[in-house]
Formats: C-alpha cells, structure tokens, sequence
C-alpha cells in the first residue's frame, strides 16, 4: 500500500452532481482519506449548479475529458452511424480528423498529468469509467494508450460500466469507431459485419494490462471479466457505500402539511387530484433516462392500481440527461395514457445543503419522502454494475423493489437477506411493448409490495444489513486490499 500521506491521483467524469459517477467520486475521496492517502481530484466537470462546496482536496476541472463541451457533446452524437436532429451526419473522413483531435488533446491533457504525478511522487492513478466505457470513445483510447506507454504506474479501472455491458450502444456507433475499439480490445476479425443487434458476448474487452487493476460492483461483473480472461488477482469486488449512522434511527412516520403540498404543487401529470397521506408513493430516485426502466416503473404503478392502490409516482432527479427526450416524450405521455399521477422534483434538487427557497437538498428531501406511511422506492435500473439509489433509500428505511434483470440484483437481493421485492422487469417490459404476460409474476409484485409496507422492521433491517455490507466501514478493507495488490507498482 502507499505510505501514509502519499498521493492518489483521481480521473473523474464530473463531480458535485446527481450522477452515479459524481456519488462515487465522493465516496472515493472519503476512501482515500480514510486509508491516509491524498486525494488528487481531476474532473471533467464540477456541476455547480447543484450547490456550492468548500474542497478540502486538491481539485481540477480538465474539461477535455466532460461531455458538457459544446464541442465534444457534437463529436459523440457524431459519434452514432444514424444521428440526425436537424443536423447534417458528418463524412467518415472528417468524423475522424475530428475524432484524432479531440483525442490528441486528451492525451496532452493527461500526459501532463500524469508528468506532474510522477514529480509529485504519486503511486497510484485511479480512472472511473474511462478505461472501459467508451463513452465518449476517444477518451477511453486515449486512456488505453497512456496506460500501455506509462507501464511504470499502478492504475485502477473503476469499472462501474464496461463497453460489453452496453452493446446496444456500441453496436450504433459509426464502424470506424467499432474498428478503434475491436483493436484495442480485441481483434478486428471479430468485428461482426451486422452490428446493430450486437451482444454482450459480441462485444470485446475490458482491456487487459500488468500494470492496472480493475475494481467490479457485483459478482456478474467479477465472473465476466474473468470469462473475459482478466486474472483474477487484478479484479477486485467492491460495491458501492453510503455513509451510515452509526445507531439505528427509526423512520418518522407522519408526513407534513407543509410537504404534502409541496409533492401537490410539483404534480405534472393528473395535478388535478388531491394528494392524500395514506395514498401509495412510489419513489424513483434515479436519473430519468432509459436505462433506468421508467416506462415499466410507470406500467408497474398501473398494476399496484389494478391491486387497489392509489399510486403517485415521484421523480427526484433533473431531466438534463440524454437530451431529455426520454422522461418528456416517452414517460410522461405514458403516465398520462395510464391515468398515473407524477410528481416531478427534480428542477429544484440539490446535492449540498441550502434553503428550502433555493431548492430540495437531496438527503433531506429523501428523508421527507420517508415520512409518507405508504411509500415503496422500485429501482427499475436494467443494467448497470450498480444502484446508488438501492442504498440511498435503504439509508432512510423505505422499502425497496429492484429489477430481477439487473445485473447485481443477486448480490443485492443477499445483502439485504431477501428483504427487497423482486421487480419483474422482463414482464413489465413485455406490457410496455404492448404484449401480454403471465399475470402471476404481477400478482407476486403487488403482493410483495403488500407486505413490505406492512413490515415494520424493514428500516431497522435495512441499517443493520448496510451497516455491515455497503457502509465506509465495510469496504474500506477491501480498498485497503487494491493498494497492496501485486497488480500496483
């Protein structure tokens, strides 16, 4: 392990926001002061929009690596063989005079970096998502390639997404992009001539050095890169943390006045109704794009009606993601076709703390949703290594329902000794797609939605179970364990 005080450079996508990769840029600052070691932060993009904050870390923004850039948002929707949006679709050759520069001004970014980390006598580099998204693609490879010319650096792969776990995107992009990465990460005769319904197991990768270790959020992740040929010694498993109170502290039910008409003011769907305190609130505190499975959040609301409930769904996250075509086109007319009242928070969500004028800091606002007697939080997520929202609502006692598909849903069904209600995501989807479905795996859910409401030792459970599976202390051995490992020089 690095001596005590050393140095840990820290390559982030963005920071400060609502984002699955700003949470675990935080948690990972935590890490690393908890183990002695000093946090060099190099960020992409700082999301001050979401409240200000006080560093007490070294921090960097280095834009070349953040999508927010006018420029670099342009190069990735090129990046798409059939993107058109009122724009014209660039030529091959000029796709990738562009696409060289872009990553040539990546790699001189990084390069001087990773010149000023060798001065300062850092041991270890830490790259979150980089090395083995591909989103955006010319990052990732100039990653790959410093990593392969810098054999004299430790590097860790924060893997909380590889490009095989997601083929459907890959599997758009122009061919000369699907060429970079076959050759980084495999071999070019392999690149099948159809992509557009590309596999999993078509897909190559992650990338496989001496000199770089990959950390994995579930068991599914460990056993693929196995299978994918990475030593096992260079994997370690690792899943995401919140910080827990050290004594249990039991929910507060009994919503306020005050907040119900908060929730009433910020309906977007039905906003006619009247909100009562004993109707069922579905949380969904996830960011509102396609993976997250909204629309069979939405059609799952419809069954718990269909059961006798009064579902109201609320959204917490802002819809500045993908566009945002998803939530306005795709979820709200759904929930509107279906008659599912929504409430919508997420314009005014904040991560730092502020007044209640200025908008709803996140914790605190999960903590008023906790009060509600009748609330369940379904994490709909289809793929994706994790969930920090699984955690973030168990923080606060309220009853979970996660997709049986996704990936790390065995891990986290164990870890929380089976007190999570299955989410027949493949039957929702079915009914999204207008199929019909077996109705048992439905009658199953809202019976299981039945009884996790009525079990009142949920939240003490939930605190004991990420006290000893997702909290700092659970996992800080296992980061303790990546900077001894024989994959770090």
């Amino acid at each position: 392990m690095p001596k005590q005080g050393a140095g840990v450079l820290l390559f982030e996508p963005a920071f400060n926001g609502p984002d699955g990769t700003s949470i675990i840029a935080a948690n990972l600052i935590d890490i690393l002061k908890c183990l002695g070691l000093e946090p060099h932060l190099r960020v992409g993009r700082v999301c001050w929009e979401y409240g200000n904050f006080e560093p007490d870390f070294s921090i960097k923004e280095l834009p070349e690596l953040s999508l927010a850039h006018p420029v670099a948002a342009e190069l990735q929707r090129q990046t798409y063989s059939n993107w058109c949006s009122g724009g014209e679709l660039w030529d091959d050759s000029y796709y990738e005079l562009r696409y060289e520069h872009a990553k040539h001004q990546v790699r001189g970014v990084l390069e001087q970096e990773l010149e000023e980390a060798k001065a300062q006598g850092i041991q270890a580099i830490i790259f979150h998502n980089f090395a083995t998204l591909f989103y955006p693609p010319w990052i990732s490879e100039a990653v790959i390639e410093l990593m392969q010319e810098h054999n004299e650096l430790g590097f860790v792969s924060y893997s909380a997404d590889a490009v095989h776990e997601r083929p459907e995107r890959v599997g758009a992009y122009r061919r000369v992009v699907q060429d970079k990465i076959w050759g980084l990460l495999g071999d070019n005769a392999s690149l099948p001539k159809e992509t557009a319904a590309l596999q999993k197991q078509d897909v190559p990768g992650p990338v496989n050095l001496e000199n770089l270790v990959h950390i994995v959020l579930c068991n599914a992740q460990l056993d693929e890169y196995v299978k994918r040929g990475i030593s096992h010694q260079r994997i370690h498993l690792i899943p995401d943390f919140i910080k827990v109170p050290e004594e249990f502290e039991p929910r507060e039910i009994g919503v306020s006045r005050e907040f119900l008409q908060v929730l009433q003011q910020h309906l977007v769907v039905n906003p006619q109704i009247e909100l009562k305190p004993d109707d069922l609130y579905i949380l969904a505190n996830v960011r509102p794009i396609r993976r997250k499975g909204l629309l069979e959040l939405v059609m799952s609301a419809k069954t718990l009606r269909d059961a006798g409930y009064k579902p109201r769904v609320i959204f917490t996250h802002p819809n500045r993601y993908d566009g945002g075509m998803y939530f306005s086109k795709e979820v709200l007319p759904l929930a509107s076709k279906l008659g599912i009242p929504v409430i919508y928070l997420g314009e005014k969500l904040m991560m730092q703390p502020c007044s209640s004028n200025q908008g709803f800091y996140y914790p605190a606002l999960l903590k008023q949703i906790s009060t509600l007697p009748n609330v369940i939080a379904i994490v709909s997520s289809f793929n994706g290594g994790f969930e920090n929202a699984v955690l973030e609502a168990a923080r606060y006692g309220i009853p979970l329902s996660v997709n049986s598909m996704l990936q790390s849903f065995p891990d986290i069904y164990r870890g929380f000794d089976g007190n999570i209600v299955e989410f027949p995501g493949a039957a929702f989807a079915a009914l999204v797609r207008g199929e019909r479905v077996d109705v048992a795996p439905l009658q199953e859910f809202a019976g299981g939605i039945r009884s996790a409401l009525n079990n009142e030792a949920i939240p003490l459970l939930y605190h004991q179970q990420l006290k000893a599976n997702y909290s700092l202390e659970a996992v800080l051995p296992r980061w303790e364990n990546v900077f001894t490992s024989t994959g770090l020089r």
